[in-house]
């Protein structure tokens, strides 16, 4: 109980200093009926004749986080097409889910769009899955960005805030204590301002970033609320699958990968990044100086996305 008293205190609401939020639009997604009758939502920014990248979203997060990448995406000439995995946002859900599915209903996405190849990035607990999309379909992925991805459970805990280090472990051992952690994270979510005082107090780099872009947080706060609209089972299933066997050996994934880690961030330490470097046969390790877990996704979009490469 003290340890769940302890995510408490650091998840709910407490009433902090004033932090000023401007709300985002929120955009309906795009719904594509998969075959076993799933509903796929996606959303998109970026320019419709870009290079096509799909974006894979956090475990407590949505496809509407592809709007922290507008204005590079732009830029850089990317299409990026942000699906909510099952059971967050507006996806149906599949209790029965891997990893390697996920694959199958990205599939589905790009023969419904029209497109042969395509980017996989993942960020947070979106890492583990565009691994697995370059592992099971080798022949239409062409770049792979993992950015603060999450690692399998050999990578150990070294470098996690406590917080992150707890939901770690009750993922792994106690999945009753998990659902009750994620109900607290889904609570804090109702007072914005507090639940960003209280990253920032955890992830400086977050924090100053919170305070710069007030629009940054808010639109956080806005993808988190929609990822857990049906609820919690899409994030506690999925906690779950990231320390469960991922059905493919990281030695498979041939796909040159980029790894991208903040040695600031609380919750997806460097030590990860160190892990995956070590274990991908083509990775190359980018180590984000002071960035936290969000501020380097941010901060550094232009070279996660790439850019428009001519044929």
């Amino acid at each position: 109980m003290r340890t769940l008293l302890f995510c408490s205190i650091v998840l709910s609401p407490v009433p902090l200093t004033h932090l000023a939020l401007a709300a985002p639009a929120l955009e309906s997604p795009m719904i594509l009926e998969l075959s076993d009758g799933r509903s796929l939502a996606w959303r998109e920014v970026g320019p419709a004749d870009g290079r096509a990248a799909f974006f894979f979203h956090g475990g407590a997060d949505s496809g509407l986080a592809a709007q922290l990448l507008t204005t590079a995406a732009e830029a850089a000439g990317v299409r990026v097409i942000a699906p909510d995995r099952p059971g967050f946002g507006a996806s149906s859900p599949a209790p029965a889910r891997t990893l390697l599915s996920w694959a199958d209903d990205v599939a589905a996405l790009a023969d419904h769009l029209g497109l042969e190849r395509f980017d996989v990035i993942g960020h947070s607990g979106g890492g583990p899955h565009a691994l697995a999309v370059a592992a099971r379909l080798p022949q239409r992925v062409d770049r792979v960005v993992v950015v603060a991805g999450g690692a399998p459970k050999d990578a150990g805990a070294t470098g996690m805030a406590l917080p992150f280090r707890l939901n770690r472990w009750f993922a792994i051992t106690a999945p009753r204590m998990q659902r009750r952690f994620l109900q607290s994270h889904r609570s804090g979510l109702e007072d914005p301002q507090t639940f960003l005082r209280q990253w920032g107090r955890m992830s400086a780099a977050d924090g100053a970033m919170f305070a710069e872009q007030p629009d940054v947080g808010s639109l956080i706060v806005e993808e988190m609320l929609e990822a857990y609209r049906p609820g919690i089972e899409g994030a506690a299933l999925e906690g779950q699958l990231y320390y469960q066997d991922w059905g493919f050996a990281l030695g498979a994934v041939e796909t040159p990968v980029e790894l991208y880690y903040g040695d600031a961030d609380p919750m997806a330490p460097l030590s990860w990044g160190r892990y995956f470097e070590e274990r991908l046969p083509a990775a190359t390790l980018h180590v984000l100086a002071g960035e936290g877990h969000f501020s380097g996704l941010v901060r550094h979009a232009a070279a996660i996305l790439g850019g428009r490469v001519d044929p």
